[in-house]
């Protein structure tokens, strides 16, 4: 009983259990999911593709402009306007409503023309005949050629083959009987078809007019279709060979940035919004670097084969942790420049990276490579001076104060300031002085008159040349702002040189710099004794002595000298300066040569809170203010070189370039051998400071400036390569010679070797595409008679040569200076012949600034009675003449 109780219950909760409905539980489970469905499809086709929305919205942007300049044009011409205007080079120029009247008028006139009519019924007819026979020639021909293939079997296999030759000779017969109709079929035709050139001339005219005028409302019309077809795509440029994986092999690098930024190599969108603008200087860095090729992350850095967003892409994610290759970031502004180093490491001023080139320069200027080691920096010669013999140099209380701090002497100095204190200063100072040999340079006997050494000694600074490198006032800030905030001084400012140096010293070194530092760029301006007396006398007016009692006795306590010997070695001063006892210190500083990849979790920020945490912001911070992230713990040693704004950018850009990244040879830039000779010589003009004195490549000296008329300045440079002989440039440089003896300025003779002097010789070829290593001239070999003309045309009866230029030991027979030239006995030895034409046909091209007479500035503009006035005869022989001129004649 009871056991069939409970199977009655049982029965009665399956059917309770069957009865309840699970329709609301189905529905919402089905239709979560549903949406989980349309949320995945739509995160993966919408969210995750940003770039379908940017793609979108691009093509609607470039349509607007393209229907916008449509309907510009469109209603340009509707304003009855000039065609040729708009489109230049045109046939002929009328206004458009003009062009359809004509065009129109030309059209009814053919159409009602009978003649034409007939003819164009004519030459249909005669078209289908000619076609008719041309026809029948081809059959006949297929024919032939069927059987002559069928002759060769037959012969070739021994078979009967005549049947197929007499086939062949029936074909050809009738080939032959097909000629004569369609010789003549194609000259009635050829009749016909000038007389309807002839009839169709003026509609022919005008239709090609409308044609030309109307070829760009055209392609614009497709241009609309075209961009109103696309379809959202990945844009994906593969640049192969470029990236290596952990095995050192080369793989594709995948770059998809033009998914988004798709007007970047378009005209038009200059002023659009991002991502949709054109690269700024289009030309200049897409011309050579064309994105089907490069991509963009060669250059701009970034995830390239991002697409799922735009902070995956740009690498903007995990500040602190930017893996170059895999989460790195996107380079923003000028930093982009940091990039071209590894292309273009070669060139000294790339153009398009100004910030890149000038903080190349910045960090050889300022000796970095002198305490961090850098790798294609090791050679560098350092930047300091020599110390192992500064206690001769220099007076003991100026060392303790330039120790100290360095500004407070020179304001725009390259020495840093280490922020000694007195006791610091004092002990570095003493080091230097107790390990400095002691030579005694002395003045020559016999006493100056003040005011003569005021005027002499002034005078010949002010003229001599010294100003090239050397200012004698000081450069307040407001200046240096000014020039660009990269206005170092390239040689010692010299305003207050008589509270730094000795007398004796000075009256050395001005005549012969190597004899106290070999390795000096100071070049010797041969001057004599009494020359070098009265400069270095008047240079010890220039300041006032500050002394100081017992510094000298101070100098040689022995506690002082071991601290100091610590200091020096602690701080590197050694990196910059040769020191005795230093010679073998080793480098301190962090490694800079791959110091632009270094990830921001890698830099020392101390307790530093009010900036970002990145890579950029810490070196900024650290190269204005170098010590601000030490602590308790970490004590920094890098001294300030009080670097402006531009400096900081500039350096912040080449240290960004610093990285271990390996570009394939592919995409280095090669320099030929006439840029390899540019770029070398380029680095020779700012290791000697060539523009300091001579206008080079179009930038103009500094020591101009300082002359009343620029006819008494070094003379410029600008066509040197075009205008000397290689041969007599070297032997110049190696030892100059006087040319404008009239002139106080003077060449100075630099410590050149021979390698550097043939690095200048090509350089200047170079620079105007003159590249032979000798010219030979022949004087010999110069007819008697050439001569003679041209002694004749030099004379006071015409040209008057001489008037104005030097003659050997003769001076010129004007007496105005300001009008003088160069010496013509040199022109042997010294000039092109090639060059001393061009300049004879039109000096004004060669040299805008000269002061030499045009003789020549017209066809006609010769003596008639010389050479019948030939021009191109009479220049010949004055060059003949020029190259015959010595002393003798």
């Amino acid at each position: 009983m009871r056991s069939s109780s409970m199977k009655a219950n049982t029965a009665v909760s399956d059917d309770v259990l069957e009865q309840k409905s699970y329709g609301r539980v189905y529905f919402l489970v089905s239709l979560a999911f549903l949406l989980t469905v349309l949320w995945a499809v739509w995160d993966e086709a919408v969210t995750r593709r940003p770039w379908k929305h940017y793609q979108v919205a691009f093509d609607n942007m470039e349509y607007g402009q393209l229907k916008k300049r449509l309907e510009g044009l469109k209603a340009y011409l509707a304003k009855d306007h000039n065609p040729g205007k708009l489109l230049p080079g045109l046939p002929e120029k009328i206004s458009y409503h003009q062009l359809l009247k004509h065009l129109e008028k030309a059209r009814e006139e053919l159409e009602q023309n009978r003649e034409y009519k007939v003819l164009l019924k004519t030459l249909k007819n005669l078209d289908q005949n000619l076609y008719s026979v041309n026809q029948d020639i081809q059959f006949a021909k297929a024919e032939w050629e069927e059987v002559y293939y069928k002759f060769k079997i037959a012969k070739r296999q021994k078979q009967a083959y005549q049947p197929y030759a007499d086939q062949i000779k029936t074909l050809e017969n009738q080939i032959s009987s097909y000629k004569p109709e369609q010789r003549v079929l194609e000259q009635k035709k050829k009749v016909l078809e000038k007389t309807m050139k002839s009839l169709t001339a003026e509609y022919d005219k005008y239709n090609k007019l409308y044609q030309a005028v109307t070829a760009e409302i055209d392609k614009l019309g497709r241009q609309l279709k075209s961009v109103k077809q696309r379809w959202p795509q990945v844009k994906q440029v593969v640049i192969e060979s470029y990236d290596k994986n952990n095995f050192g092999e080369p793989i594709l690098k995948v770059d998809r940035c033009q998914s988004c930024h798709l007007g970047i190599d378009k005209v038009g969108f200059e002023k659009a919004p991002e991502p949709f603008k054109t690269h700024p200087q289009r030309t200049l860095y897409l011309g050579k670097h064309s994105p089907e090729r490069f991509g963009c992350t060669v250059c701009h850095r970034g995830q390239g084969s991002a697409v799922d967003s735009v902070r995956n892409a740009h690498g903007s994610l995990h500040e602190t942790d930017q893996t170059p290759g895999q989460n790195e970031p996107l380079l923003k502004g000028v930093e982009i420049e940091a990039s071209c180093r590894k292309c273009h490491d070669e060139v000294t001023d790339l153009p398009g990276a100004p910030l890149l080139s000038q903080g190349k320069r910045l960090f050889k200027e300022l000796g970095c490579y002198g305490c961090h080691t850098t790798k294609g920096f090791e050679e560098l010669d350092k930047v300091g001076a020599d110390l192992s013999r500064i206690a001769s140099k220099v007076a003991p209380n100026w060392l303790l104060r330039w120790v100290k701090e360095p500004r407070k002497y020179l304001s725009n100095t390259k020495m840093p300031s280490f922020e000694f204190n007195d006791q610091e200063g004092l002990a570095i100072a003493a080091y230097l002085w107790s390990s400095s040999d002691k030579p005694l340079y002395t003045m020559p006997d016999g006493a100056i008159d003040p005011e003569e050494v005021r005027e002499k000694g002034k005078a010949l600074i002010e003229v001599i040349g010294c100003r090239g490198c050397h200012k004698l006032e000081e450069t307040p800030a407001w200046k240096i702002a000014a020039e660009g905030g990269l206005a170092r001084d390239f040689a010692p400012n010299l305003y207050q040189v008589a509270n730094k140096i000795k007398e004796g010293w000075l009256f050395n070194w001005v005549q012969n710099p190597r004899q106290y530092l070999p390795k000096t760029r100071m070049p010797n301006l041969r001057l004599t004794p009494g020359e070098a007396q009265f400069i270095s006398a008047y240079m010890m007016t220039l300041g006032d002595k500050e002394e100081k009692a017992g510094i000298e006795d101070q100098l040689k306590d022995k506690g002082l000298i071991g601290q100091g010997r610590k200091l020096i070695i602690d701080y590197g001063c050694y990196g910059c300066h040769d020191i005795k006892g230093m010679e073998k210190q080793p480098k301190f500083g962090t490694e800079l040569t791959i110091f632009g990849e270094k990830k921001a979790a890698e830099l020392e920020f101390g307790y530093v809170t009010d900036i970002d945490l990145t890579w950029s912001d810490w070196v900024t911070t650290k190269l204005k203010e170098p010590r601000k992230f030490a602590t308790e713990r970490i004590k920094l040693k890098m001294p300030n070189f009080h670097l402006t704004d531009k400096e900081i950018l500039a350096l912040k850009v080449f240290l960004k370039s610093l990285t271990s990244e390996t570009v394939p040879l592919s995409y280095v830039q090669v320099l030929s051998d006439t840029k390899s000779n540019i770029e070398q010589g380029r680095q020779m003009v700012q290791r000697y400071n060539c523009q300091g004195c001579h206008q080079i490549e179009g930038k103009d000296s500094k020591i101009v400036a300082y002359y009343e008329s620029r006819h008494l300045a070094p003379p410029p440079l600008d066509g040197e390569g075009d205008r000397v002989q290689p041969r007599w440039l070297y032997n110049f440089l190696m030892k100059p010679i006087t040319m404008r003896p009239w002139l106080q300025v003077r060449m100075p003779t630099f410590p050149f070797t021979d390698k550097e002097v043939l690095s200048l010789v090509r350089y200047f070829g170079s620079i105007d595409k003159q590249e032979r290593p000798y010219i030979f001239v022949d004087a010999e070999g110069v007819p008697k008679e050439n001569i003679e003309i041209g002694k004749l045309l030099a004379s006071k009866k015409y040209f008057n040569c001489f008037k104005c230029h030097q003659q050997g030991q003769k001076p010129p027979e004007e007496e105005e200076e300001a009008s003088w030239s160069i010496d013509l006995v040199l022109g042997k030895d010294r000039l092109n012949p090639d060059w001393i034409v061009k300049f004879l046909k039109d000096p004004k091209k060669i040299n805008d600034r000269t002061k030499m007479p045009s003789f020549f500035f017209a066809k006609d503009a010769g003596p008639e009675e010389v050479l019948q006035g030939d021009e191109e005869k009479q220049i010949q022989v004055l060059r003949d003449f020029l190259l015959t001129l010595d002393q003798a004649n």
